[in-house]
């Protein structure tokens, strides 16, 4: 899977807003789709940070909502992000898993390699949940990497 993508932040006096648009390629049958998405975040402590996304998937024609919290750990040149994830279903994947949807732990570790551009690794474990019999929530590990630049 190929994902390309963008995000504007507008920064609030105590909150962000991230307006983002990515582009999806599914290589096992060549599909494509268009996400668009709000996230809205905001610090609650030194070391916690909280967010809720709203991602619209044109292909599905339904969205996808994650309730984040994480942390920011800096080391050497690198910053360590683990955070977890609960996101819920509405539309974007099949029916039989709207609502509840999936508990996600993950890491990302990224690194400056000049002024405003930035290369990093993740992996995340996710958990199905509220499955009913007959359905195919499974657990699952991925990983993989990002690029960044900042203006």
């Amino acid at each position: 899977e190929l994902n390309v993508g963008g995000a504007f932040v507008i920064p609030f006096e105590t909150w962000d807003m991230t307006l983002g648009y990515t582009f999806l390629n599914f290589a096992d049958d060549d599909s494509t789709d268009n996400e668009l998405s709000v996230e809205l975040g905001t610090s609650i402590s030194d070391s916690v940070d909280l967010a809720a996304a709203f991602i619209y998937s044109t292909d599905a024609a339904g969205t996808f909502i994650e309730l984040i919290a994480s942390t920011e750990v800096a080391r050497n040149n690198f910053t360590l992000t683990p955070y977890m994830l609960l996101g819920l279903n509405a539309g974007y994947v099949s029916e039989e898993h709207d609502g509840l949807n999936n508990l996600q732990m993950g890491i990302q570790v990224a690194t400056e390699l000049s002024d405003g551009f930035e290369l990093g690794v993740y992996g995340a474990y996710t958990i199905g949940l509220d499955e009913k019999p007959g359905e195919t929530l499974e657990n699952i590990f991925w990983a993989g990497f990002s690029v960044g630049w900042t203006n």
